[in-house]
């Protein structure tokens, strides 16, 4: 078979009236260039370029509420030559994501499908990944 190297064009849509902040990230294979933040009500793209037969990445945004509380958002991708691709998110608490935290979010990610949604303290993260070599992930972020 062969090897082929495989691109994920992200998509991230801030659907909140928030700025949201760039807070890390986490390449297993490949890079990226993460925008440094996502204003209110816009949507930003980027592409991942992944090695030999995958990419597979994670970034996380801080985003603020209206009550002063700050949160976490990590939106997640996995898109490979021989397999389907997946996507996965996470809202939780501000310094959630570790270095401690990043096997097991890679093996949700891994055990996921094509959808993810994730419910946190009023804030809502939508992920998905189409099934082609060069994918689409979009992720949609929004209060509820």
């Amino acid at each position: 078979m062969a090897q082929v190297q495989i691109t994920t064009n992200c998509s991230v849509k801030n659907k909140t009236s928030s700025s949201m902040a760039y807070h890390t990230c986490k390449d297993w294979q490949g890079t990226a260039s993460y925008p440094n933040q996502i204003l209110s009500l816009v949507e930003i793209s980027f592409l991942h370029t992944g090695n030999l037969n995958s990419s597979e990445g994670a970034v996380v945004y801080r985003i603020k509420k209206s009550n002063n509380k700050s949160l976490d958002i990590m939106v997640a991708w996995y898109a490979q030559s021989n397999s389907s691709n997946k996507a996965y998110t996470l809202v939780k608490e501000i310094d959630y994501f570790t270095a401690a935290r990043w096997d097991e979010i890679k093996d949700s990610l891994e055990a996921s499908s094509k959808n993810s949604t994730c419910t946190y303290d009023g804030c809502t993260s939508e992920v998905e990944i189409d099934d082609k070599s060069a994918a689409k992930f979009s992720a949609k972020i929004s209060f509820t």
